[in-house]
């Protein structure tokens, strides 16, 4: 029974889990038939879960555009749902996040979570909560801001609700509290500001790159206790030198009880700017 987490797949489910030449391959078998994802990486997948981090991008439609891509976006599910593992996601900023609110609630792992109702086993972990999966508590806080919002549509390729609200902020510091202000891990889509800006410090004080998520993210990282925090949103795979605790994950899958295997490398070198990273969205 393992945990395996991953980074923003934009929808993109072909890619990120049954590619050959995916970037979770094993070093020693590239592009290997005989090291599919469901044989390497998940011996024993129903008893496994597997969190992707956020920029799910799978629930992407409208009412009116659903109605004739349903048939796309069935197929994805049932590409996850073919993993046999339960899946479970964070939203991101490119969400169609009416959608996921929408979603009928559902308690697991101990928290309320939203059901994917056209697949057996994928749910959305909701901003704020705190989920208990095999003795491990997870605090989860989804959104982030799109450096892309300009060259987005509303209400095609952009929803309202990427960023974390004040009273959703509320909530979890809440339930922290609750929780003796003390997680194992913590799972966000972006990172703390000073996490960002140690990734990215050209990006200081540029108006485009302000996040209020990663501003608000702040005040969880100043109250808490944790093991360790991983985020998606920055298209890296880094374990951050300065605070190892701190783990970005793209397109690579890890085991989060086998971390040290990943290889990930360090924030040594800065990383290259958001619009020079090797992965343009799906969605």
């Amino acid at each position: 029974m393992s945990i395996y987490l991953t980074g923003d797949i934009h929808g993109d489910v072909e890619k990120r889990f049954y590619s050959w030449n995916a970037p979770w391959q094993p070093r020693n078998e590239p592009g290997s038939l005989c090291s599919s994802w469901l044989e390497h990486w998940l011996p024993s997948s129903k008893n496994d879960t597997l969190i992707i981090l956020g920029d799910f991008g799978v629930l992407w439609y409208d009412k009116e555009d659903l109605e004739r891509r349903f048939c796309e976006e069935l197929h994805l599910l049932k590409l996850l749902d073919k993993l046999g593992c339960t899946v479970l996601f964070l939203d991101g900023n490119h969400e169609n996040h009416p959608r996921l609110k929408a979603l009928p609630t559902v308690q697991l792992f101990g928290a309320p979570a939203g059901k994917v109702e056209d697949a057996e086993r994928v749910y959305h972990l909701r901003r704020g909560e705190i989920y208990e999966i095999e003795g491990k508590s997870f605090f989860v806080m989804g959104g982030a801001t799109s450096v892309d919002r300009a060259r987005r549509i509303p209400g095609s390729s952009w929803w309202p609700g990427e960023n974390v609200t004040a009273a959703e902020l509320r909530h979890g510091l809440d339930n922290l509290f609750s929780h003796g202000n003390s997680v194992d891990y913590v799972l966000t889509h972006t990172a703390p500001l000073h996490i960002s800006l140690e990734m990215f410090p050209d990006e200081r004080g540029e108006p485009q790159f302000e996040d209020p998520t990663a501003e608000k993210l702040e005040k969880v990282f100043k109250r808490i206790a944790f093991k360790q925090w991983f985020f998606g949103h920055m298209h890296v795979n880094r374990i951050i030198q300065s605070d190892p605790r701190f783990v970005a994950l793209f397109d690579r899958i890890v085991d989060l009880d086998r971390l040290d295997e990943a290889e990930l490398p360090l924030t040594g070198e800065v990383c290259a700017t958001r619009f020079e990273r090797k992965f343009l969205p799906f969605r």
